[in-house]
């Protein structure tokens, strides 16, 4: 079965992969949450990777979803011209006679029967481009039409969601507040997928939140995050990157000298602490046997990664790396800045100040192989594969500072 991509790492990651080219999307969305501009964001990004685009809208005026594309740069009149993007206007006649200036109309709205009529038309048109097909279905306004008899309107969604998936991707948004628990759980069990978002008041201002409540694949995770909506679109954000207060709330004193940081006990060193065990064991073993010793041990020896990523749910590796930066700064292992070079897949970590290497100046070779082994830990942590970590520049052989380069290993 082939998997695509939202468009978005992070969608992708908390789904599992991404979705299942022929599946269907529910989302359920909360008055505030901006929602809809989420679903219309991963609509985007399918166009942008070369699907064939629909949007059949019950909800919001037509030119407003036009604005939106224009006020994101997404220049949908060409690929309206090249028939890669069809706007169908099933809002525009919901509320009167009132005459639209859409080339794709539903006429009566708020009739199932047509509707359902208009649908199979559709699907013809929408059959030449399976299976490059992304559908978006505003479709809160449909459970205005019979509000007495709310099971034959499920009973059509899951009809209507049935035959457009065939073609590709199909996403629904829906308004919680328009529906009752028992047909909410009725829908979640109809999609394949459940993007469930919420906005909740957390220190006096509102924070937006998603999660994936449902998918097919074993490897989802099942978890709040919390999102804000930007002028270049949608994106996931993490409580760690720049909230020192809320890091340093999880440094706790359970018992007299006893010391907690996420879960785990820890203590506080020295700084000389480590250097003067690898002077010792240079003095011991040799500069080589003692290196390998330092890797190694900081390699296996980092069980708090684990505990950052379930608490803060970075679940970006760019993210998590960013994160991971910053919490070596609160650990007072030096100022650290991290970049990502595709070409080689790898991750530069220039650090200042760093108290291990500082030790060591006038060495001639480099000296922060634990820090190199804590990283390549982490990373191996982090995503379950095999990582190496090798520091090219260093203050103890005479650099301004200390980089380190992580990358996928060989071996």
């Amino acid at each position: 079965m082939e998997i695509i991509s939202s468009g978005n790492l992070e969608i992708d990651d908390l789904s599992g992969g991404g979705f299942l080219r022929h599946s269907s999307v529910l989302f359920l969305v909360e008055a505030g949450s901006m929602g809809e501009i989420v679903a219309l964001n991963l609509f985007a990004n399918r166009l942008s990777l070369g699907d064939a685009g629909f949007i059949i809208d019950f909800d919001i005026p037509p030119s407003r979803i036009r604005e939106w594309f224009k006020f994101k740069k997404s220049n949908i009149e060409d690929l309206e011209k090249n028939k890669r993007f069809f706007m169908i206007d099933g809002f525009t006649r919901m509320y009167g006679e009132t005459p639209s200036e859409e080339e794709y109309v539903i006429e009566k709205p708020r009739d199932i029967v047509h509707i359902n009529a208009y649908l199979v038309e559709l699907s013809k048109i929408i059959e030449q481009y399976k299976p490059n097909v992304c559908i978006l279905v505003l479709s809160n306004n449909l459970f205005l039409l019979r509000k007495q008899q709310l099971d034959k309107i499920i009973n059509f969604i899951y009809n209507v969601r049935t035959r457009l998936s065939q073609f590709g991707l199909c996403i629904f948004v829906f308004d919680k507040g328009m529906l009752e628990e028992r047909d909410q759980k009725t829908l979640e069990h109809m999609f394949d997928y459940v993007l469930d978002i919420k906005i909740l008041e957390v220190d006096r201002r509102f924070q937006k939140y998603l999660r994936v409540a449902k998918s097919p694949s074993p490897s989802y995770r099942d978890d709040f995050v919390p999102y804000e909506i930007r002028p270049t679109g949608f994106a996931l954000s993490t409580k760690t990157v720049e909230d020192f207060d809320y890091i340093n709330q999880q440094l706790k004193m359970l018992d007299e000298g006893v010391l907690e940081f996420l879960g785990s006990r820890v203590i506080i060193q020295d700084s000389k602490f480590y250097p003067i065990v690898f002077e010792m064991m240079i003095g011991e073993f040799g500069y080589e046997e003692a290196s390998e010793f330092m890797y190694n041990h900081g390699k296996i020896g980092l069980p708090l990664v684990k505990d950052f990523r379930e608490q803060f749910k970075v679940i970006n590796l760019k993210k998590a790396a960013e994160s991971f930066a910053k919490l070596i700064e609160l650990w007072g292992q030096g100022a650290a800045e991290v970049t990502f070079d595709e070409k080689t897949n790898s991750y530069r970590f220039r650090v200042e100040n760093s108290p291990f290497c500082s030790y060591f100046k006038g060495l001639g070779k480099v000296a922060g192989w634990l820090r190199a082994g804590v990283m390549a830990g982490a990373f191996e942590s982090y995503t379950g594969n095999r990582y190496e970590c090798e520091e090219v520049k260093c203050v103890a052989k005479g650099d301004d500072y200390c980089e380190f380069i992580v990358k996928p290993s060989r071996v």
